[in-house]
């Protein structure tokens, strides 16, 4: 289980761990949450390939289902396409635990 030991990272995983993620019963509560991922099309920081790893990695960690969401965007569609990221916002607010799709190339994972 991710957070049990330090080495985390070491293990091809690309979300972070800190300090509150290295308590088993934390995992235990957030895993049965709603999660949602903003994938970006654009992102050369991070590109979708490693957006769909780390999706992947954290549902096989933790369990439970990422309700993914799809923007034709670079790393930052706060900045770039506000409109859409704040509708996709609004509707995860709404509707937390249904999945919900922004656009016809939106998945769940």
């Amino acid at each position: 289980m991710p957070g049990e030991s330090s080495d985390v990272g070491k293990q091809g995983s690309f979300f972070l761990v800190y300090g509150g993620w290295h308590n088993r019963s934390t995992w235990d509560r957030v895993a049965p949450l709603p999660r949602h991922y903003i994938r970006c099309t654009q992102d050369h920081a991070m590109p979708l390939t490693g957006q769909d790893h780390m999706i992947a990695t954290m549902g096989a960690a933790i369990g439970g289902k990422t309700t993914t969401h799809t923007l034709e965007s670079n790393h930052s569609p706060f900045l770039s396409q506000p409109d859409a990221m704040s509708k996709i916002l609004v509707g995860i607010g709404a509707n937390p635990g249904q999945t919900r799709r922004a656009g016809a190339a939106d998945s769940d994972a």
